[in-house]
Formats: structure tokens, C-alpha cells, sequence
């Protein structure tokens, strides 16, 4: 719940967290499977996202509180605004 994205850069998955960032030798999609939330989303290659501590989305981009945006791919931004609806009208 702690995790807002996985990002993949290089050969390193990038663990961002509200607090800070870990940093861990591994792929995406190995980070990814190791997940047992149904509330994360692969919004493009480099990012897996917990759509739950999203604060919107907007064209396709997925919005954080800190004011972060993340871009999704063309192809995933009809899933985006879908998951992020999903989510928002179960609180």
C-alpha cells in the first residue's frame, strides 16, 4: 500500500514511496510479479502504478499528490481512466 510506482531504469526497478525511493538490481516485470495487489496497472514499459494513491489521471498521464505525473501509453489510457474509476468509486 506504501508503493505508489515501480519504475524501470536500466537495469534497476526504482521503488518510489510517498517517504522516499529504493533502488533494487531486477527487472519490471519480475518486481511485478512478485505484487499481490490488484490495484497496480503497467501504464506503459517503464511503470507499473498503484492506482490507489493516485490523485487523477489526465490524458492518459496518472497524477500523484506530490504533483508527479507519469505518462501512460496511447494504448492503456482507456485502462487507466477504467482502473482509476474502478478504484475511486470503491472508497
Amino acid at each position: 500500500a506504501d508503493i505508489w510506482y515501480l519504475e524501470s531504469l536500466g537495469h534497476n526497478v526504482h521503488i518510489h514511496t510517498k517517504a522516499q525511493c529504493y533502488c533494487v538490481y531486477d527487472t519490471l516485470s519480475r518486481m511485478a510479479a512478485q505484487l499481490t495487489s490488484d490495484d497496480f496497472l503497467r501504464i506503459q514499459r517503464s511503470y507499473y502504478v498503484n492506482m490507489r494513491n493516485a490523485s487523477g489521471v489526465q490524458s492518459g498521464a496518472v497524477l500523484f499528490p506530490n504533483g508527479r505525473s507519469l505518462p501512460g501509453s496511447r494504448s492503456c489510457k482507456a485502462l487507466i481512466h477504467q482502473k482509476f474509476l474502478e478504484i475511486q468509486g470503491e472508497c
